[in-house]
């Protein structure tokens, strides 16, 4: 209140972060020779416990490297968990599905016509992340194969990926106590059949942030509600003691449980004990695509979900050991 009537600067105040040091450390040294972001965090209650950004940089010298690292074509600066904005790809695949399932246009039962057949994106064929072990619409979804996504992006049109899109907040940045990012995007981007297809895939001009992806995850392990991503624990007050830091936001209900059990079931197939969901994303003409993976565990009694991204890693299978390492670590804390 004093430094409010001196006009003086406020003193700053500890605070307590929910990250675990174990599993940041562990996160931010798996990201050691790669560009990229991993977000990890508890389904239930939203506590982020590893939030690692590469390239980084050493805030205790910030003032007096501040001119390289702002010059830097490398982009330390950007946190890319929270402001990073990258293509979804395959990991779009979730989103659009549920929005589907809802809208009563498609059904997992469904043959899945062509499941196998590669899309080509600048030049970069995409298909399926794993062999599907039949073909539904099901079993095109656990393998993360793209063919059929094209055609569910024109039965929902322009509408229905809008729908889709908002009600997974993905063009609202996450409610956060550090800035966090979401794309500037609308609907009159999908003015055109290819544009809606090209949508659907992951490969329009929707881009997304790992945090952000990583609640698509948290949400399908809760149950369908999107838990409310939270990073201050507690703050330290005037008297030297500490006071409960509340959520900044809010969960918010995106499935009923029984459809996001039902998708849930398609990501527990190919890693054992992990849930998971991964793949590619072009990210431009000529260049190598960046590489997601979604992942839940425990798989059967989900407790942690995390979202790995790597741009342009020589080998895409990266992220499943990255993110599965960290999912098992996270369960012995």
């Amino acid at each position: 209140a004093w430094d409010e009537l001196l006009h003086r600067p406020p003193h700053g105040r500890d605070v307590q972060l929910t990250l675990d040091v174990a599993l940041q450390t562990q996160a931010q040294r798996a990201l050691a020779g790669h560009a990229g972001a991993v977000v990890l965090l508890d389904t239930t209650s939203g506590e982020i416990l590893a939030l690692a950004s590469n390239p980084s940089f050493d805030p205790a010298r910030l003032d007096e490297e501040w001119e390289a690292l702002s010059e830097d074509p490398s982009a330390p600066l950007v946190n890319r968990a929270t402001q990073g904005l990258y293509q979804p790809g395959t990991a779009l695949q979730t989103v659009v599905l549920a929005e589907a399932l809802t809208e009563g246009l498609a059904d997992l039962a469904a043959p899945a016509i062509g499941i196998t057949t590669t899309l080509t994106v600048n030049g970069v064929r995409i298909g399926c992340a794993y062999q599907p072990t039949g073909t539904t619409l099901a079993d095109a979804y656990a393998a993360a194969c793209p063919a059929p996504f094209p055609t569910l992006g024109e039965r929902l049109g322009a509408v229905g990926l809008t729908e889709a899109v908002e009600r997974w907040a993905l063009t609202t940045p996450p409610t956060l106590e550090i800035p966090a990012e979401a794309p500037d995007w609308n609907a009159e981007t999908l003015s055109t059949t290819r544009a809606l297809r090209t949508e659907a895939v992951g490969q329009g001009e929707l881009t997304v942030s790992p945090l952000q992806m990583a609640l698509v995850a948290a949400t399908l392990a809760n149950d369908g509600t999107t838990p409310a991503p939270r990073l201050v624990l507690r703050v330290e007050d005037a008297k030297g003691g500490w006071q409960e830091h509340l959520s900044v936001g809010e969960p918010r209900a995106v499935l009923p449980p029984a459809r996001a059990s039902a998708l849930l079931a398609a990501w527990q197939r190919y890693e054992s004990d992990v849930a998971a969901h991964w793949g590619i994303a072009v990210a431009g003409e000529g260049q190598p695509p960046h590489a997601w993976f979604l992942g839940i565990f425990p798989a059967d009694t989900p407790r942690y979900a995390v979202a790995v991204l790597l741009e342009h890693p020589p080998d895409p299978h990266r992220v499943i050991e990255l993110g599965s390492a960290l999912l098992k670590t996270a369960s012995t804390r």
